[in-house]
């Protein structure tokens, strides 16, 4: 049976390989960097960065496929072979050209200082300045303004939150984003001083790959030097630029977050599925198995339970490929998904057996019944009334945790959500949204757990 199980949960994860094709460059970004790389209201990305890259395709005569990945963790993902070049607005640094191969430069600008207009002086002591983590921007605002606070935001649009809400005075990011973003929101922002020094934007590859690279420059090179360079570069940043949150509509936005919502749900239903079928041989591992083996089990679970979801998440995306097994974004979330709720349904399932009386044991073998007919007939029923509120409660923690998998460029819920976000800056509006989605979602199932939860002990099933 546990052999038909493994069997049965590799065809599961097969069932989603890598789409990345052999004449494609997988290029990545973050998709939340408006105007540069960001989701126009049908759910496409758009921008100059990615303007810039179909460009570059087109020269190298490959496809792009693009890779949505958060800024902080889009060059490991170059590292371990996930993507093939970066198209997201990355500078030039002399740390960075140690691990990796730059191009040319594809467009220059400068890191800006944008405060707001009652903001007290950047000099004074206790001056608040957010700060995109990944950027090169914090060590140098912490050298250019020694009294003042800089603090780390996954992304800019949530260090313009803070501002709005008054947590922070101002932000550094690039010159061109930071106008922009002002001129799109309305913002009482205004620069301050000179930029606080030039950046000049590159696109990354892998280490070794200097055929895609000299190709890369050859194009750029080829872009830069023609009509179509100042155009583009006129559409998104020129006065007569437009601003990608004015285009969205109530009716588009609900549509995206709905089709995201179906791929919550239908990414969570395999990584539990998974998880059930795994936690059986772990739980039957921890029970009957040699002393020896079910500690060793037992302590294989409580490690997956005592860390991070993410942590296992990003074990599973990044550290899989080190090994010579590359699967997809979805593959990895359903097996990280699977992993971590099996750990925490297999002492579900322990318990609960644990729990039967030892009588009922004991009658059963009496009767002369195995140890699987014993389980299937006698034990399995008396378990299911304390697995149900448990389970239930599993399952509903997983769909929340399933917003984690965003971050490895898993197109679910929270991705849809934190796109509109950075495309119209209206955190509260899609954040209460998201919230209400997952409720639509989750809350059913634990009124059922309630309800069966009550039912058990009407009929004396349970105790208490």
């Amino acid at each position: 049976m546990f052999r038909w199980l493994l069997i049965l949960s590799m065809l599961l994860v097969a069932v989603t390989p890598l789409k990345a094709e052999k004449q494609s460059l997988r290029v990545g970004l973050t998709g939340k960097y408006p105007p540069f790389n960001y989701f126009d209201p049908n759910g496409k990305l758009t921008g100059f960065d990615v303007e810039m890259a179909e460009a570059i395709c087109a020269e190298i005569e490959r496809k792009c496929v693009f890779v949505p990945l958060a800024w902080d963790g889009i060059l490991a993902a170059l590292l371990a072979g996930r993507i093939d070049a970066i198209i997201g607005s990355m500078a030039i640094t002399p740390e960075r050209e140690k691990k990796v191969l730059f191009s040319q430069p594809y467009y220059e600008s400068g890191a800006q200082l944008l405060a707001s207009s009652t903001a007290p002086p950047a000099t004074d002591e206790g001056f608040r300045i957010g700060v995109t983590l990944g950027t090169t921007y914090k060590t140098f605002a912490e050298k250019a303004f020694p009294k003042a606070t800089v603090r780390s935001y996954k992304g800019d649009v949530e260090v313009l939150q803070d501002i709005v809400s008054g947590r922070l005075d101002a932000i550094v990011t690039d010159k061109l984003v930071g106008l922009y973003m002002a001129r799109s929101m309305n913002a009482d922002l205004v620069p301050v001083g000179e930029p606080l020094y030039l950046e000049r934007m590159g696109i990354p590859v892998g280490p070794g790959e200097t055929d895609l690279l000299n190709r890369i420059n050859q194009s750029i090179t080829k872009i830069r030097s023609s009509k179509a360079y100042p155009a583009l570069f006129t559409k998104y940043f020129g006065k007569a630029s437009h601003s990608a949150s004015s285009s969205y509509s109530l009716e588009a936005s609900l549509s995206l977050m709905a089709r995201a919502l179906g791929t919550t749900v239908g990414l969570s239903a395999q990584g539990i599925f998974l998880g059930c079928l795994v936690s059986i041989l772990v739980a039957s591992l921890m029970l009957f198995s040699p002393r020896s083996l079910a500690v060793g089990v037992a302590f294989i679970v409580d490690f997956v339970r005592a860390t991070p979801f993410m942590v296992q998440l990003f074990a599973i995306y990044f550290g899989l490929p080190s090994l010579g097994l590359r699967i997809s974004p979805w593959a990895s979330a359903v097996l990280a998904i699977a992993l971590h709720s099996a750990a925490y349904l297999a002492e579900v399932i322990k318990v609960a057996y644990q729990s039967v009386p030892l009588n009922q044991h004991y009658a059963a073998r009496t009767l002369g019944l195995s140890r699987r007919q014993a389980v299937v007939s006698i034990i399995s029923p008396q378990m299911l009334p304390v697995l149900v509120a448990p389970t239930l409660n599993t399952v509903v923690a997983m769909i929340k945790d399933s917003a984690i998998v965003s971050v490895i460029s898993v197109h679910e819920l929270m991705m849809q959500t934190q796109e509109l976000i950075s495309a119209t800056f209206q955190p509260m509006e899609f954040y209460l949204l998201a919230a209400f989605l997952y409720f639509v979602v989750t809350y059913p199932l634990l009124l059922l757990g309630r309800g069966l939860e009550k039912t058990f002990r009407r009929k004396g099933l349970l105790n208490g």
